[in-house]
């Protein structure tokens, strides 16, 4: 009944100060009045927690373990503040989370500095030597001896990986001034607009919004770095 009048789960101050009072809000007696009061003045003053249970807490003091006063036989504090973990458990997430952390921070800070050694390239194809043996006279050829340009169909591939293919892409500019994203595409890159994702996990370089994987820009424009694409001959790319 109070939690419909207040529209939340009345605090244990509140269930005090209705419990131990007249019909016309008068305190149950003299002793009743002074907690009240007491409660009230802690709460005026800052002292306690904006969730009335601390001032309830230091004026009363705590009930027995296990139950929660004012709610009731059978009433547990799981019940009224759901299920709080043990010391261990949460010592442990605490750990998880910051493992998690340094991994997606490392990852973070490995995609920048390849960004960045990108973007200070001063000629797309002198790039192609970033490329492993096994792909670097194809790539270099292709590059080239055909310049990337607007309009041409291309292979985007892996920032990781450079051998490996990761979609089938048309370019839409090559202008280091052309924005995607709100961001201008700089030197040595260029807009491609993803038409077949081959590695559909494959990490974005620049995320867009919700786009963080080649899967997610499906038929969207990007942009990628020029030293990573080929001309698409229209050969089995797969």
């Amino acid at each position: 009944m109070e939690h419909e009048k207040l529209g939340h789960e009345p605090t244990l101050s509140h269930m005090f100060m209705t419990c131990y009072s007249k019909k016309d809000g008068t305190p149950a007696n003299a002793l009743v009045g002074e907690k009240i009061e007491q409660m009230k003045m802690l709460h005026a003053s800052g002292a306690s927690s904006d969730n009335g249970n601390d001032a309830y807490y230091k004026v009363i003091g705590n009930g027995k373990y296990g139950r929660v006063n004012l709610y009731g036989l059978g009433v547990k504090a799981a019940d009224v503040n759901g299920t709080v973990p043990s010391r261990k458990a949460s010592h442990h997430a605490a750990l998880q989370l910051q493992a998690r952390n340094e991994e997606l921070q490392k990852e973070l800070n490995e995609l920048r500095s390849i960004v960045r050694e990108n973007r200070m390239q001063g000629n797309p194809s002198d790039s192609s030597n970033a490329l492993t043996p096994n792909n670097h006279v194809q790539a270099s050829t292709s590059v080239t001896q055909s310049p990337i340009e607007a309009g041409m169909d291309v292979v985007l591939m892996s920032i990781t990986n450079p051998s490996e293919k990761v979609a089938l892409g048309k370019v839409c500019s090559v202008d280091p001034s052309t924005e995607v994203g709100d961001e201008e595409l700089g030197p040595n890159w260029c807009e491609v607009t993803i038409q077949v994702p081959i590695v559909w996990e494959e990490r974005l370089i620049r995320s867009y919004g919700s786009f963080k994987i080649m899967g997610d820009a499906t038929g969207a424009s990007i942009a990628w770095p020029l030293s990573l694409l080929l001309v698409d001959h229209g050969e089995d790319q797969f």
